[in-house]
């Protein structure tokens, strides 16, 4: 689902630099866990999509789970190669499964200094959000250039974003769910917290 794109950020053109930004970039998350995993015949990561289809790119994980990676130093020594920039963003398998909650739709802390230094250094860029559920992309929404929002897709997810990158296809998918900023704009959230965690009256 293509969310934004400003100035016509996508799609990029086979023969621009590429620097790809993130941990889902070479971890692929493109199915759900407990009883939604399934076992793939493949699983294929947006970097060897890439490969496979020989565009250049150089690749950066920049964070992992609790952990940011990123040198920024060296980075910002060669940015200027870069006429495109891809950061993925998303939830890690461990954030989404049955038999517990999560407690906040916020980006994990080392996404967000990957998007802090991105907006320090004004650095223009596209972001793909790799996610079973709704988290706040209010930061992306301010200073992004392009978002697309990936959900579980499957195992053909990420060749199927280099396609949308690159327009092969155009991301003409819509949005199943209403998006918000903070669980209290849920409308059932207050009533859901006061109650037994089994038990829900759906007063709206």
């Amino acid at each position: 689902v293509l969310l934004k794109n400003e100035k016509d950020y996508l799609p990029f053109k086979i023969d621009e630099k590429v620097l790809v930004l993130g941990y889902f970039a070479s971890h692929p998350r493109f199915v759900g866990g407990g009883s939604a995993w399934v076992n793939t015949h493949q699983n294929i990561s947006y970097l060897q999509a890439l490969l496979k289809e020989n565009i250049p790119f150089d690749y950066v994980e920049a964070y992992r789970k609790n952990e940011y990676t990123l040198n920024e130093e060296e980075l910002l020594k060669s940015i200027h190669k870069y006429s495109k920039i891809l950061v993925f963003l998303g939830q890690y398998e461990e954030d989404e499964s049955e038999g517990w909650d999560r407690n906040s739709l916020s980006l994990h802390e080392e996404q967000k200094q990957l998007l802090s230094f991105l907006k320090k250094h004004q650095i223009s860029y596209a972001s793909i959000v790799v996610t079973g559920s709704v988290i706040n992309i209010d930061l992306l929404k301010k200073d992004a250039s392009s978002i697309l929002v990936g959900y579980l897709a499957g195992e053909g997810m990420y060749e199927a974003f280099q396609d949308m990158i690159y327009g092969k296809i155009s991301p003409s998918g819509r949005l199943p769910e209403t998006w918000i900023s903070s669980l209290d704009a849920n409308p059932m959230y207050k009533d859901f917290i006061q109650r037994p965690i089994y038990y829900s009256y759906y007063d709206d």
